[in-house]
This record gives structure tokens, sequence and C-alpha cells, in this order.
């Protein structure tokens, strides 16, 4: 599924509702839709056992929980989820499911291993996340690395980890810091 275009169609003020049209290779739609997300996921499955009809939404999420005894993301149901959504021509989404904690402690360098551990899973659209206590101009410094490399790695493909790290330079960029 290749996405073509997002356009904005209404902003309230007032409320700070904003509608967008979605349109890609396959569907066109509203932001407004839903999105199936890992335990409406575990219904399909089971209507798909009785041959019951799946609900008709262009949007599905994947929420990665964290295990903290092992201090790692839990990927399990990821493929099969994944696999799901575009069997029903879903538009998919996957992203680490963090705790406040978390959020706090995150930095650039967590959230640049995070995302090349997503874009080296097959995603059309990978997250960047950016760290809460951040500041404007080092967003601007990341993104000014970013712009290059993260979406030359949206549209790659897979690459192991080791390539990633070649192509981006991220161990040379590490002890510059």
């Amino acid at each position: 599924m290749i996405l073509k275009k997002i356009k904005t169609e209404h902003t309230d003020e007032k409320t700070g509702l904003v509608v967008k049209r979605i349109t890609t290779s396959e569907w066109e739609t509203f932001n407004r839709k839903v999105a199936i997300n890992n335990s409406m996921f575990s219904c399909e499955k089971k209507r798909l056992i009785y041959n019951k009809p799946l609900l008709s939404i262009p949007f599905q999420i994947h929420h990665i929980p964290f295990k903290r005894k092992r201090q790692t993301w839990d990927f399990e149901g990821f493929d099969e989820s994944k696999a799901h959504a575009i069997k029903q021509k879903r538009l998919y989404l996957a992203f680490q499911q963090r705790s406040d904690k978390q959020w706090d402690s995150l930095t650039f360098t967590e959230a640049e291993g995070d995302f090349q551990d997503l874009a080296t899973r097959g995603l059309t659209f990978v997250p960047y996340s950016i760290p809460k206590d951040s500041t404007l101009e080092a967003w601007k410094e990341e993104l000014n690395y970013a712009l290059f490399q993260r979406l030359y790695f949206m549209f790659i493909g897979r690459f192991s980890n080791d390539r990633i790290k070649r192509l981006s330079g991220k161990s040379n960029r590490e002890t510059e810091r």
C-alpha cells in the first residue's frame, strides 16, 4: 500500500478538530475513523475462525509492550498482526508503548535505536519518538541529521541492523557526542 496524499479538509479553531482526507493506493477515507488495536485484533482472529465478517476499518495499530523483567520490547504477535493488516488492506502503524517514566527518560540515542529496530521489520511507516524534554534547537540538530537518514530508511525495506548502522554512520556519530 502506498500513501499518496494527506489533505486537511477542515480545521475548527475553537475545538481544535482537524479532519484530514487520507488517500492511499488502496482506498480513501477521513481520519475520523477508529483503528484496530491489539485487543480488537484478537477479536477479529476469533471471528475469522467462524467465517464472520470483519470490521471495515482502514487503520490498524500495534502497541509493542515493554517487558520490565527482561528490559526489552515484546514483539510477540507483531508479524501476525502486520500480515493481518496487509491482508485487510489497512494502513499499519506499530509503536513502542512507553510508560510515563520511560517517556521522561527517553533520549535521542534511544529513540534512534527504536526507530532502526522498527525500520528493519519491513514497516511502511516507522514512528520516531521525540524525547519529552527536548528543545526545538536539539530537535533541529537531530532533524538535520535525520532528514536524509530517516526518509531513506522508510522506503528501502529491510536491512540488517549492522548494515543500517554502517549506512547511517551511527557508530561514528555516537562517539562525536
